[in-house]
Formats: structure tokens, sequence, C-alpha cells
């Protein structure tokens, strides 16, 4: 066990010093929590619109019908699959986003990678082969390829706290082509 030694002006010192800090802790606490609730200048917050994706998923929209081939055989054979219908898939959204679609797309292609689109045209005259294994059946859709995201949407105010906060899930197109299994 140790023992450590003070003169009586060394406490006097160290007492001082520890009064003076608490003090001042006081002194600064009431401006600390002011400042949580001051109005920030007009542009810091006021009305910025955000956009954060909560999860992403890929997704298919189909244009037209889903083709088959059915190989009875006993070996693997080659289909070939032609788009038939043309058509426009264009986004949709559940709720309505503080900023505009912008907003959303410019979150959704940082956090999510992809590049979508308010609409994209699917039009006919292209074509997909796909290998079809022995006794079994190859499907082919054309359509779009699409991005579902649900997210929160929200403006700042004055004060930096969101308003108008929603929480739209949006269907998107990125880009045209075949799917199939």
């Amino acid at each position: 066990m140790s023992t450590t030694h003070t003169s009586s002006s060394t406490r006097r010192t160290l007492r001082t010093i520890l009064t003076v800090g608490a003090a001042s802790a006081l002194l600064a606490a009431p401006t600390a929590a002011a400042s949580a609730d001051t109005v920030s200048p007009q542009g810091v917050c006021g009305g910025e619109a955000i956009f954060e994706v909560l999860s992403s998923e890929s997704t298919f929209t189909r244009v037209g019908e889903t083709q088959h081939n059915i190989n009875s055989t006993a070996s693997p054979q080659t289909a070939t699959f032609s788009s038939q219908t043309s058509g426009t898939v264009s986004v949709s959204t559940t709720a309505t986003i503080s900023g505009g679609i912008s907003t959303a797309f410019a979150k959704i292609e940082a956090s999510v990678g992809v590049t979508a689109s308010e609409s994209l045209t699917v039009t006919t005259g292209n074509s997909t082969t796909v290998d079809v294994p022995a006794n079994s059946t190859a499907y082919a859709e054309y359509g779009a390829n699409t991005v579902t995201v649900r997210g929160k949407s929200y403006t700042l105010n004055n004060a930096c706290n969101p308003i108008n906060v929603t929480y739209p899930t949006i269907t998107a197109p990125t880009s045209v082509g075949w799917k199939t299994y």
C-alpha cells in the first residue's frame, strides 16, 4: 500500500483548480444546451430534402407474356426467344418524396450503385438464346431490370429537425433486358 503526502498549500491549490474547473463547466453547460435549440441560419438546414436508402433489391418488370420452350428429348437443346411486345416501364412510388424523385435517384445511385430512370422503353425485335437441359422447360421474359428501394424521405427545417417524414417504396427501371430461367 502506498501513501501520498501533500502539503497544505498543494491541497489549497488543487481545491482552487477543482472549484474553478467546476464553475467553468456550470457556466458552459447552459450555453451548450442552448445551442442545440438554436435556429440555424437559412441554407444550413432549412428546406434541405433528404432521402435515406433503408433497403434495396434487384427486381424485374415483364412487358408481355412469359415465353417457354419445352425440351422433351433426352438431349440438351438450344431455344431462341424473341420479344413480341413493346411498352414503357416507369418509376412508381408509394409516397411523396421530399425534393422529388431526383433526390431519391441520386441517393440510390450512391448507395446501391445502379442508375435508376424515370422510364425506359422496351421494344420488339430483340432475342436471346438459352440452353435447355434434357427433359426440362426454359422460360424467358423480356422487360426492364428494376431496383426496388425502401427509403425514408424528409425535409430539414431551420432547426435541422426532420419534417414531412415519409417511408416510400420506389421501383425504378435500370436497364432493358431478358430474364431467363
